[in-house]
């Protein structure tokens, strides 16, 4: 590292002192000078990154795939839980809008958390548990409650907070 650091002052060094040296000017030797020391610089700059890929040419793609495919299971497990909880988020979302439109209350009185679970290898809304807060206090839960089961055919809770 202290080398790569060497090198490169020395090049900014010497492409200066060139520059300082020759006349200014677009057109003309000014204009090479400038394009010729940046790219000296820049390919000095960048010597690491060509270590680097030459570094990843020399790795066996064999020993991750081993790795992969023994990890496979648990990587399905992640993939799942967080793809559930995604889901969760955004159907959750659409019931707070639904409910807000249906009964006629303001975002955020009425706050829902939905619950999915695996059956039989397929994700199914199990219970949606709904908190009911500020103006959606004044609701009949009664309704609330049997307009979500009914859409959704699931279990619906209703929590006052």
């Amino acid at each position: 590292m202290k080398q790569y650091v060497m090198t490169l002052i020395i090049t900014a060094a010497v492409c200066s002192l060139s520059l300082i040296l020759t006349p200014e000017g677009e057109k003309g030797i000014g204009g090479y000078t400038r394009l010729v020391a940046s790219l000296c610089v820049l390919s000095v700059a960048i010597s690491p990154v060509a270590s680097f890929i030459d570094a990843l040419h020399e790795l066996k793609i064999g020993d991750f795939a081993s790795d992969t495919s023994q990890n496979r299971e648990f990587l399905e497990k992640i993939y799942g839980d967080t793809l559930c909880e995604a889901n969760e988020a955004e159907i959750a979302k659409n019931i707070e809008e639904l409910l807000c439109r249906e009964f006629d209350t303001k975002r955020g009185d009425i706050r829902a958390y939905a619950e999915l679970s695996l059956h039989e290898g397929e994700y199914k809304l199990s219970s949606v548990t709904l908190l009911l807060s500020g103006g959606g206090i004044t609701k009949d839960p009664h309704e609330i409650k049997e307009y979500v089961s009914k859409l959704l055919s699931c279990e619906c809770e209703i929590v006052y907070t």
